[in-house]
């Protein structure tokens, strides 16, 4: 079962398939999270954990990108 904050993250990295931290920041951000970097950070280590999410660093930046398993729970298969 994902948090409501989970979801939204999930489908934001689903939608674009590959994207930085950075801009992941700026979405929450943008989206009215308080502390938005902090928020980001604990739950993209949660879905990491959770094996939805894997951490990739092309060119030194920090990106995510959704895996299977991510992309069968936003599908609600799981």
């Amino acid at each position: 079962m994902l948090t409501k904050t989970e979801e939204i993250i999930l489908k934001k990295i689903a939608q674009h398939q590959l994207i930085t931290k950075a801009e992941l920041v700026a979405f929450m951000n943008s989206s009215g999270t308080s502390d938005a970097k902090s928020v980001t950070e604990a739950v993209t280590r949660g879905l990491i954990s959770k094996n939805m999410v894997s951490s990739v660093s092309p060119a030194g930046s920090t990106c995510y990108v959704i895996t299977s398993g991510g992309t069968r729970a936003l599908n609600g298969k799981i």
